[in-house]
């Protein structure tokens, strides 16, 4: 019997019938609205409660999570995204550039053109990998009761979000992207000197297109990624220019490349389909794989990535070993099903517990 299949058997024996068949149609956001409606007292207990059943545990697939997490405010605590400054790359030359923060129309409309690059969105995280400056951060407080119970609700054990940064860190160590990582982590800024506020020169280059490019922000790739010293502001309107911008369009996707192989990577340790762009979905059945080959060690995932850095190359390897026979197929689809098998408990138990304690309230 699989899990699902216990999890419904085991519901309709706790509770009576007609209950349940009310719940059965109820969208884990109904769930979390009843949850939401407790005092704090009741939340906090609640999710404790579910806390501590779900890291005793014995399923191999919880405890490789949450046995991996840290005590949150020994992390240190995120900061802004930096820009780069006119004073700095053009000064004299370019004026100085004014934020344009969340919720202003012109940041609402470029949102929309350049949406957010979030690696497992549907997690709700306290806890991020920096890209720019390549290690593991924080927000100021930990995740509250109700983000604890919606990412269980959800399938993810406590703790997945710090997994997920830890996972990242490691994964990412390769010198000659960092200088790259750390220039695309600035914020973007158009021509009339606007920068936008959380809208990164990553998620601008993600869309594919060759953008128009201020000398502020020209002027440090060529310096910091070409080494090269001779691009003064303004940069004439040249062919020169123009192939300035086809090298930052090609160093920004060679990045792009390099950083979606090592989200896959990390994301497939945590969940069985979890939420991306469907160009790089395909690349989590494939470590799916692998973490089964290599007895989901993490370590031996880095050293793996380290040694065929190439994505394609990478998968190239995967698919040969694939063909060879269907008892390799089999291995990456029974981790996915454990996996998924994961996520049908955690929600069980996390509605189990919500549904009770709405009946103890309702006095039934």
């Amino acid at each position: 019997m699989s899990a699902r299949q216990l999890s419904c058997f085991l519901i309709a024996a706790s509770l009576s019938l007609s209950p349940m068949l009310a719940q059965a149609a109820r969208s884990n956001s109904d769930y979390l609205r009843d949850f939401r409606g407790f005092d704090a007292e009741t939340r906090q207990a609640l999710t404790r409660g579910l806390e501590r059943k779900i890291k005793l545990d014995p399923n191999p697939a919880i405890q490789r999570i949450v046995s991996r997490q840290r005590d949150h405010a020994k992390l240190p605590i995120a900061e802004s995204p930096p820009y780069h400054r006119a004073v700095d790359w053009a000064e004299g030359v370019a004026p100085k550039r004014e934020m344009i923060v969340g919720g202003d129309e012109q940041h609402t409309a470029l949102r929309k053109k350049y949406p957010p690059q979030l690696v497992m969105p549907g997690l709700i995280k306290s806890v991020f990998y920096d890209w720019g400056k390549g290690m593991v951060v924080r927000r100021k407080r930990p995740l509250d009761e109700v983000e604890v119970m919606s990412n269980i609700l959800n399938g993810y054990p406590p703790g997945s979000d710090d997994v997920l940064a830890q996972l990242l860190a490691r994964f990412d160590d390769d010198a000659k992207m960092r200088k790259m990582s750390s220039y695309l982590s600035h914020l973007y800024a158009n021509l009339n000197a606007k920068v936008f506020e959380e809208v990164t020169l990553y998620e601008a280059w993600y869309s594919g297109e060759l953008i128009d490019v201020p000398d502020v922000d020209a002027i440090p790739f060529a310096r910091k990624i070409l080494l090269r010293r001779a691009f003064r502001s303004p940069i004439p309107a040249t062919q020169k220019r123009t192939a300035l911008y086809k090298e930052i369009q090609k160093a920004a996707f060679a990045y792009r490349k390099y950083r979606t192989l090592r989200e896959s990577a990390a994301a497939a340790f945590l969940h069985a389909s979890p939420k991306m762009d469907p160009v790089y979905a395909p690349l989590v059945s494939r470590f799916h794989y692998l973490y089964v080959v290599l007895k989901d060690n993490p370590e031996e995932i880095h050293k793996v990535l380290r040694g065929i850095p190439d994505r394609d190359a990478l998968v190239a390897a995967i698919d040969k070993r694939l063909k060879k026979t269907s008892i390799e197929v089999e291995k990456r689809l029974l981790r996915k099903k454990n996996l998924e098998d994961m996520h049908a408990w955690l929600r069980y138990w996390a509605r189990l517990a919500i549904f009770t304690q709405s009946k103890k309230k309702d006095g039934q």
